[in-house]
């Protein structure tokens, strides 16, 4: 239109009148592209999308879910601890995880935050955990357990919970000893300290190397004379999660 304008091949004011539709059609092209921008859905943060929960062409409503979106690497972990271990935990304390998915693999990681204060209903503190996982092992809401280590190694005399009497008055076992050639039990009161799998540490009242008996309790008294039998396939284990063998 110009170059009609200037061979007068067209009016002024058809120009100007040409010119103002181009304008307005421009700003119509802008508007419906400014309009399409806000249907489109951006992540804030990378992450794996899970399954969709609207259908295509459906009418969605401000605050409708479209999709989760999950952040796998890292991910991390929540989980409470008694205030009492308050003082054994600190952010960048390493503690590994097991999950019932993968068995017994263990997955390390490290303490990254520690809650301020303490829940008052239940006494526990918070304790979040970052975990590398680029192979996307881990998803969230998977149920963990949880190990760390505290304290200095100590060695402790350990015997098969199956072994301890566990009464009001005091914990006790039966002491297999030898009498006249025959095996003899005595029962002794003991101290008893925390306890892994099937097995509990005795922390005061048996020596280690005594011999003690781990079945038959409800029928022993003093001075009975018992049977040693030895049975291989029922070894106690001092794993959280004891598995013993199919016999």
């Amino acid at each position: 239109l110009e170059r009609l304008f200037r061979d007068n091949g067209v009016s002024e004011l058809e120009l100007r009148r040409r010119e103002s539709e181009a304008a307005q059609a421009s700003a119509a092209v802008a508007s419906q592209q400014a309009r399409i921008a806000q249907k489109s859905l951006y992540a804030p943060f990378d992450g794996v999308a899970g399954i969709r929960q609207v259908s295509l062409g459906q009418l969605l409503t401000g605050g409708t879910t479209v999709v989760s979106l999950q952040s796998l690497d890292p991910i991390y972990l929540n989980f409470t601890l008694p205030e009492q271990q308050l003082a054994l935990i600190e952010v960048g304390k390493p503690l590994t995880v097991r999950v019932d998915a993968y068995g017994e693999q263990a997955f390390n990681g490290v303490i990254t935050a520690v809650a301020p204060g303490i829940r008052e209903s239940s006494r526990s503190i918070e304790v979040q955990a970052t975990f590398a996982n680029p192979q996307q092992l881990l998803r969230p809401g998977m149920f963990a357990r949880v190990s760390m280590t505290t304290g200095e190694p100590s060695t402790v005399t350990l015997i098969p919970q199956t072994a301890v009497q566990f009464n009001p008055y005091g914990n006790s076992v039966f002491v297999i000893t030898e009498q006249d050639g025959q095996q003899v039990a005595q029962q002794r009161f003991i101290r008893t300290g925390e306890a892994r799998g099937d097995l509990i540490a005795v922390t005061a009242g048996l020596e280690t190397g005594e011999q003690v008996a781990t079945s038959g309790l409800l029928k022993l008294r003093n001075g009975a004379v018992v049977n040693i039998v030895e049975n291989s396939q029922a070894e106690p284990s001092a794993e959280l999660r004891p598995t013993p063998a199919n016999q």
